[in-house]
């Protein structure tokens, strides 16, 4: 894990202890005409008055004045003859012309040289107090220090959190399903903690789906099965007309399955995380009236759809949205007394769809699970009434792949409300 910020540590440490060098090489190598040019400003104005003072004044007394002003300032001044100069030939062409000579810019020395008179004027080098010079650099030294603290701090510290998770990943990696990262202060990293948790919470009742999926199946399976077997086993000694009895629930055995493969099928589909979505917009109300239209002939209950209907247009799958709505009002039919009612109408920016009946109910404790697969209120394994326990767990996974959801509470009608709702703008 130390590896990992090792090239974060060794950039930040030679950026702190080199960043003057890097600093001036940058500025000495790519800005120096203009670094000269800012500095010559700075002693312009100096050169102009010893330029005037030389006409009024004599050299002698500039001496002078320089001398004196050299024990008081950090800045040393001279009168040099020019022929005592030890400078380039190209810098005394540059000091004939009347222009400033940067000889030294990292010290600020700089010449010029007096007009009408045989003598350079020298400005530097900058000079500062050696105790400040000291101070400075030990100023410099603690402050670089406490940057570098507390950055290996920070580091240190965010490498503890990678390694925590590392550790918990590991850990869910060999099997540990039930563990979870700590989400507080102190082990957390940004928001990847509470996503490993969402994501291994997934993960877990993925694997628990599945499992209890997989039991269910065999216990659906085996039934018929065993039912086939008794009938082939019955098969041989029994008569003509007994073997008929015994065909025809073996074909009724035959099509059970073929049935339950089928829903089996269904489920997996809509289960799949990546199932394509081609969403189309549709006035609600033309598309409820064009599913009454095709369902009506085949209602064995009277089917009311209660107004108003909402006509707004929203997005919806139809031939899912169909399915689930046929899954909920069979459900209906089966446990009505008298009539089945369909409503619908806009809550916020949800659309709700209503289907209702008015039979016995199903008990508050049944509902939690009663959109997992093959649960069943009734458990009767009659293959009239019993059905499978796919059919809620199918509406339960289209209305999710709308955005949305379903629930179950008590209807007005005195028995079951099945609700699909989702968003009706995306």
């Amino acid at each position: 894990m130390f590896r990992l910020f090792l090239p974060l540590y060794a950039l930040i440490i030679i950026f702190v202890l080199f960043n003057e060098q890097i600093f001036e090489y940058f500025m000495f190598e790519y800005a120096i005409d203009m670094y000269q040019q800012d500095k010559k400003a700075d002693f312009r104005g100096f050169f102009m008055v010893v330029d005037r003072l030389s006409e009024e004044v004599e050299i002698e007394e500039i001496q002078a004045v320089f001398e004196q002003a050299t024990q008081n300032s950090n800045i040393p001044l001279y009168l040099i003859p020019r022929s005592e100069l030890a400078l380039s030939a190209s810098a005394l062409e540059q000091l004939d012309q009347g222009n400033i000579w940067v000889e030294n810019i990292s010290n600020y020395i700089m010449f010029r040289k007096l007009k009408e008179t045989g003598y350079v004027v020298s400005a530097g080098p900058v000079h500062t107090i050696e105790g400040l010079e000291n101070r400075a650099l030990l100023i410099s030294y603690m402050i670089t220090l406490i940057f570098i603290g507390l950055i290996l701090l920070w580091a240190f510290n965010f490498q503890r959190k990678l390694h925590y998770l590392n550790r918990i990943t590991l850990a869910f990696g060999r099997g540990e399903l039930q563990i979870r990262a700590n989400i507080s202060p102190w082990h957390r990293v940004g928001i990847l903690n509470q996503t490993f948790n969402q994501m291994a919470q997934r993960v877990q009742d993925l694997i628990k789906s599945h499992k209890d999926l997989n039991n269910a199946v065999s216990h659906e399976l085996r039934t018929p099965i065993a039912r086939l077997s008794f009938e082939v086993e019955s098969l041989r000694d029994a008569d003509a007309q007994e073997m008929m009895i015994l065909i025809n629930g073996m074909e009724d055995d035959i099509n059970e399955l073929e049935q339950l493969v089928e829903e089996l099928l269904n489920y997996a589909r809509f289960e799949r995380a990546h199932i394509d979505l081609a969403f189309e917009f549709i006035r609600f109300d033309h598309w409820l009236q064009n599913w009454h239209l095709r369902h009506r002939h085949h209602d064995p209950k009277p089917l009311l759809i209660k107004p108003p209907i909402p006509k707004q247009v929203v997005p919806l799958l139809p031939e899912l949205l169909n399915r689930a709505i046929d899954n909920l009002v069979l459900n209906a039919y089966r446990y009505a007394h008298s009539q089945v009612q369909i409503s619908a109408h806009i809550v916020g920016q949800q659309i709700v769809i209503h289907i209702d009946d008015d039979g016995i109910g199903i008990p508050e404790p049944n509902r939690a699970t009663i959109f997992e697969p093959f649960v069943r209120v009734d458990k009767s394994r009659n293959r009239k009434t019993g059905g499978f326990g796919l059919g809620l767990s199918i509406v339960r996974q289209i209305a999710r792949r709308h955005g949305g959801d379903v629930s179950l509470t008590d209807s007005p009608l005195g028995g079951a409300r099945f609700s699909v709702f989702w968003n009706y703008e995306l």
